[in-house]
């Protein structure tokens, strides 16, 4: 549980890193500039040490001004420093991030999630509402929330986040979206159905895939396809209706038609859900008897996740076909 949830931390803190650093320009102070990149290349590579000091460097040329810039290479360091092993040193950098900016939602998030690592459930509990506050309509705080809540084994408390995302008020298809995604969290399948109608009809054609979703994992692979063809019309591409569109193909046997689909879902410029498609790809491959091929994914795909010992045992077999 511990090993998940410290997974589950170090993709958030990488994931708010990235966004962070796209809002962000480069300032003109060059050898600032320099010190960061070689710090985002060492933490690319997995030397922390080397990052934190990199990264250190360049606050240290700062000259005592808090700018965009600085706060962003705080970031970097906080991800730095918790992926070292210096949970406390990490803890201090947001700590510092928050005196900058009290009305800021992301470093509170942040520090509660790595106090509750730590089981300092009190203080991870009063940051995690702190964030909030500062950001009370943003669903996806309530959801991540919820899922560090839940790895933890707090299910009383993370239930309580999800319960404050269904009440934000709001009528639009954004609004549906979200808390149709929320019932799917809490597997309420019918209420999320009816939800994502609601989403469909005020405007936003993803709401087709969820109910796709959510119809082929009831077996009804028909009402499923009916729902892609919809989504498919309205002219608009998801990595994630690609993704389910193959499923279902392989569920019928047709392996052909799965891969393009797959394929089709890779090739999109924004792909949500790249893990899935890959292993579904090699199973498509692996199933259309392309071993060869299946091998080179898998191959590909170890390499992008190390961590999937699944494929990784797949891999073994692959190498002997």
């Amino acid at each position: 549980m511990k090993n998940k949830m410290r997974k589950l931390i170090a993709v958030l803190m990488t994931a708010m890193t990235i966004c962070s650093c796209t809002a962000c320009s480069f300032g003109e102070n060059k050898q600032q500039e320099s010190y960061k990149q070689e710090g985002m290349e060492a933490l690319s590579s997995g030397d922390y040490t080397g990052a934190i000091d990199k990264f250190h460097a360049a606050l240290g040329e700062s000259n005592a001004i808090v700018g965009v810039e600085e706060i962003d290479i705080s970031y970097y360091l906080a991800a730095a420093q918790f992926l070292s092993g210096d949970v406390d040193g990490a803890i201090a950098t947001y700590t510092n991030l928050i005196a900058f900016d009290e009305e800021d939602a992301k470093p509170l998030f942040l520090r509660g999630s790595l106090y509750l690592d730590t089981n300092q459930n009190e203080l991870a509990l009063a940051d995690y509402k702190a964030a909030i506050a500062c950001d009370d309509k943003n669903y996806q705080l309530y959801t991540a929330i919820y899922y560090n809540l839940q790895a933890k084994g707090l299910t009383e408390d993370a239930l309580e986040y999800t319960n404050m995302a269904l009440a934000i008020e709001g009528n639009k298809a954004h609004n549906y979206m979200e808390r149709g995604k929320i019932y799917l969290i809490l597997e309420q399948y019918d209420v999320a159905e009816t939800t994502f109608k609601k989403a469909v009809n005020a405007g936003d054609a993803d709401g087709y895939i969820y109910l796709a979703q959510i119809a082929s994992q009831a077996g009804d692979s028909e009402g499923a396809m009916k729902y892609l063809k919809k989504f498919q019309k309205s002219g608009e591409e998801s990595s994630e209706a690609y993704d389910t569109i193959g499923k279902l193909y392989m569920l019928e046997g047709n392996y052909k038609d799965a891969l393009e689909q797959f394929d089709k879902g890779l090739s999109l410029e924004k792909i949500t859900n790249e893990k899935d498609l890959r292993k579904d790809q090699i199973a498509a491959l692996e199933y259309s008897g392309d071993f060869a091929g299946a091998r080179d994914k898998a191959l590909e795909y170890v390499e992008l996740y190390p961590e999937d010992a699944t494929v990784a045992r797949e891999l073994v077999f692959l190498q002997t076909r």
